[in-house]
């Protein structure tokens, strides 16, 4: 306004230029002329009370908020407002501020408001404490352009120049939490749960993203030391030929620069390993945090699980599905085809081997809630034996649940009558061979002097089955091979003296003995 006055002397004029009332501009032109030009900026104070707490007492409480409690004799980490306020009224006449005497709770906060000062909280920094910070970011950075470029432009890397850069981390202290109670069925708009759970331990995610192709390695371990980092690097060395120079960006673990793993890289190829160390307290820079965030917001997040094994195979299944559905990964690139060989099948394999052992273990926690008779005791008698055999290797857990039904059937013995009906059951809905086997069989039992006329066509009906439970049985697996067998001798309820049928399968049940 002063600025507009000295061009056009008019306060009508400036009013009107600036939006506002003449009266406005006149009193803002009698401040200047009367305290000056700086002191015209201000409003002049207002009628009202004098205020009572001093500058210098408002000074030594700021002062006293930005001292830590220790130092005043307290106990305490942080200053409180009520705590400052009482620590006021008791020292701050001592300290020649009687206005202090009555200070208020309020009164301490709008002080502290107006200096910007919050006692109550701490803001955490990192001290850079890497002496190399720069040119190890410089390098990191550096190895992402050459990615950038390689995408960019993709050159002709038949000639065994193939590169392959990796970042890689882990996750550790994943913890595997089960419900204690069911959760309770969707009437809510929120999933309603008991806030009790059961701890059964934690697993460690070992993973590495390939920047070109947007491959993801990953192993999950119960424990993460130099072993478990070597054996994820054989990992990368089946994953890639033996031409191909594998870079990976980690941080500075233990693991990674240990004695065991120094020996285990020195013994392989020069050029096929090269580490990329992030600097301290730099793990921003490493591109796998991203995919550890997007497991943790959409899979970890309040997962629920029975033991650590099911919680390693859904993390594996997070994995595997984000591979299928390559949302949001790297374009494709030549390291892409290299999976779609024998280490794909190796892998696929590996994956429905999984599949089917978690499904076998389904159908049986299915049929232990089906029969709530027989579940209360055999949990509650076998439970202590079970989690035993939970740690052990898959072939051997076979044996331990085998043994666990033992001890629940010595420790149970009344029910020998329950457990004989329910095999007769089992017997009666054993699957049904197809017709023209059952008619023969019938034939036979009804007239056995038919036998030695029927029996070339049951022969040849066995070469047939044999050949049908050769393709059906699974000799990876001990237990559908052994329930194949038991389907097979369940649905054969021909005489076997008389035909002579049964000494056909003798080598396969030798076979089946065996893997059992």
């Amino acid at each position: 306004m002063i600025i507009a006055y000295l061009d056009t002397p008019s306060a009508y004029v400036v009013a009107r230029q600036i939006g506002v009332s003449q009266q406005t501009v006149t009193r803002c032109l009698e401040r200047a002329a009367e305290l000056g030009v700086l002191a015209a900026l201000d409003d002049r104070p207002r009628a009202g009370r004098d205020a009572v707490i001093t500058r210098e007492a408002r000074a030594w409480l700021v002062s006293l908020a930005c001292a830590k409690p220790i130092a005043s004799g307290y106990p305490h980490e942080l200053w409180t407002t009520r705590l400052l306020a009482a620590h006021a009224r008791n020292h701050g006449p001592q300290a020649d501020h009687p206005s202090l005497a009555k200070l208020a709770q309020g009164t301490v906060c709008k002080i502290l408001a107006a200096h910007e000062i919050k006692p109550h909280k701490i803001r955490y920094y990192v001290e850079r404490r890497d002496p190399d910070f720069e040119p190890k970011m410089a390098e990191v950075l550096c190895l992402y352009r050459e990615v950038e470029m390689q995408r960019a432009a993709p050159a002709d890397r038949e000639g065994g120049g193939e590169i392959a850069i990796l970042s890689y981390d882990e996750k550790p202290g994943i913890q595997a939490i089960g419900n204690t109670t069911p959760d309770l069925p969707r009437f809510h708009p929120t999933t309603q749960r008991d806030h009790e759970y059961k701890r059964h331990g934690t697993v460690t995610l070992m993973a590495g993203i390939d920047l070109l192709t947007g491959t993801v390695h990953a192993l999950v371990k119960d424990r993460h030391r130099s072993r478990e980092f070597i054996e994820f690097l054989k990992i990368l060395d089946t994953a890639y030929p033996a031409a191909t120079a594998i870079k990976v960006i980690l941080d500075n673990h233990s693991a990674h620069i240990s004695r065991e793993t120094k020996t285990w890289l020195a013994a392989q190829p020069d050029g096929r390993f090269a580490f990329v160390f992030t600097p301290k307290h730099g793990s921003w820079l490493n591109l796998i945090e991203g995919f550890f965030s997007k497991a943790a917001r959409s899979v970890l997040r309040h997962i629920r699980v029975k033991s650590t094994h099911e919680l390693k195979q859904r993390i594996i299944e997070f994995i595997n599905d984000r591979l299928r559905r390559r949302v949001g990964v790297l374009r494709p690139s030549s390291a892409q085809s290299r999976l779609r060989g024998p280490l794909a099948e190796e892998v696929g394999q590996r994956v429905d081997t999984e599949r089917r052992a978690s499904q076998l273990e389904a159908e049986r926690d299915h049929f232990w809630r089906e029969h709530d008779s027989l579940n209360s005791t055999f949990r509650r008698l076998t439970g202590p034996f079970r989690r035993v055999v939970s740690v052990l290797p898959p072939g051997l857990r076979k044996y331990g649940r085998r043994g666990a039904r033992v001890v629940y059937w010595l420790l149970t013995p009344h029910r020998t009558g329950e457990r004989i009906a329910y095999l007769r059951s089992q017997r009666r809905k054993a699957l049904v061979l197809p017709a023209p086997a059952v008619e023969l069989e019938n034939a036979a039992a009804q007239k056995p002097a038919l036998a030695n006329q029927l029996a070339p066509q049951l022969e040849a009906h066995a070469d047939q089955t044999e050949s049908q439970l050769e393709k059906v049985v699974t000799y990876d697996d001990a237990d559908q091979l052994s329930l194949s067998w038991k389907r097979w001798r369940l649905t054969t309820s021909c005489s076997t003296n008389d035909l002579a049928l049964w000494s056909r399968f003798a080598p396969m049940r030798r076979r089946i003995t065996a893997c059992e």
